[in-house]
């Protein structure tokens, strides 16, 4: 009976001591912080200053402390670079704005050619206790003012905020109401509009070159397109949007409209809708309410037929085409039948002239209520 307790207390101990071995501890020796699914988050919340690299394929980059995952498609750089991150450490003083955490991004204005996504992980404690995790999105903090990201969306289920950028600077997670009175800071941030009462709200998109080709239903033709285009999620109680084309240094009128393209037989590059000045105000949207300064453009859902970017505000900015007729043709004489060949190579020509003429080309969309 007497070795039957010893045998008990032998392996209650040992019990013990392996349910004690199982729990982790960071360097201090103290139990390492962990979340609702067992992740170890011990780094969250670290100072962060890293250099990484993205290049021309395909890939991501996730964060030593996992609090940020960059998404990007091939091509969004042209070559391998070398990028940074470090965690803002000194938050603005902007009134309405109560901020979570904040990261700098650089070479600051690194410019992408597409969309990268960029997913950002905060810690509840630093969320403000007046703040409604659902208000969070990420800002674009760039000369004083704060811009909400494109398709920023929240989920306070797992702490994320996500959305694209076009461009490295600072970003930041906070509730944001301009003019909403004391936040993290007291002044700043927004203005009332000259012409109308909408709160100075910009944010700045880039032209993406879209190209399309279309057989038509007799197969006699095919009308073949390249243009440039602008979209961003819609902006609610919008009456029109304010446009300003930034060339950044790519003015295309010596490249294009100079060119006699007429004596190559190249008529499709000389479009004269597609001709704009550099900083020019134009405007988009119902024409009934054209507020009588810059140039009226059109609708703000005109994107030329296409069905790409429905649920979408935006427009088509300039739209280079050619028609070609195929061996079908019946009623086309010989010498206007395009081959194959000389279809693909003129629509790699026209391709590659509107990625050109709208190389760097950005617009500055001002939503007004």
């Amino acid at each position: 009976m007497k070795n039957k307790i010893i045998s008990i207390l032998i392996i209650f101990l040992l019990l013990i001591l392996a349910f004690s071995g199982c729990t982790d501890t960071n360097e201090n020796g103290s139990p390492a912080k962990t979340d609702d699914t067992g992740n170890d988050t011990r780094y969250m919340g670290t100072i962060l200053n890293e250099e990484f690299s993205i290049n021309e394929y395909r890939g991501s980059y996730m964060s030593p402390n996992s609090e940020i995952l960059l998404t990007y498609d091939e091509q969004t750089l042209d070559q391998e670079t070398m990028l940074t991150v470090k965690t803002v450490e000194t938050f603005p003083q902007i009134d309405g704005a109560q901020f979570v955490v904040g990261y700098k991004f650089g070479p600051d204005g690194t410019q992408f050619n597409k969309a990268v996504n960029l997913q950002i992980v905060y810690d509840d404690t630093d969320v403000p206790t007046s703040v409604n995790e659902e208000d969070l999105r990420i800002y674009l903090f760039e000369n004083d003012y704060l811009t909400e990201i494109d398709s920023c969306v929240a989920d306070p289920d797992y702490n994320i905020i996500s959305g694209k950028i076009y461009h490295f600077s600072q970003y930041m997670i906070c509730s944001y109401t301009p003019g909403g009175g004391t936040g993290s800071g007291g002044t700043g941030g927004s203005n009332s509009g000259a012409n109308n009462s909408s709160a100075v709200i910009t944010f700045e998109v880039p032209l993406q070159v879209h190209d399309r080709s279309i057989l038509s239903d007799d197969e006699e033709e095919i009308y073949y397109s390249a243009g440039a285009y602008i979209a961003w999620s819609p902006e609610p109680y919008v009456r029109y949007y304010e446009l300003t084309i930034h060339f950044n240094g790519n003015d295309p009128r010596p490249y294009a409209w100079e060119k006699e393209f007429t004596e190559q037989g190249e008529d499709w590059g000389n479009e004269p809708w597609v001709q704009f000045v550099d900083n020019e105000l134009l405007i988009i949207g119902d024409p009934d309410y054209y507020p009588g300064h810059g140039r009226y453009l059109s609708d703000y859902d005109n994107f030329g037929g296409t069905n790409h970017f429905e649920g979408n505000h935006g427009t088509i900015l300039g739209l280079f085409k050619e028609t070609f007729y195929t061996d079908k043709c019946g009623g086309c004489y010989l010498d206007s039948i395009s081959t194959p060949k000389e279809i693909l190579d003129t629509e790699k020509a026209i391709r590659t002239f509107a990625e050109e003429y709208f190389r760097d080309w950005t617009v500055t969309v001002r939503p007004v209520t």
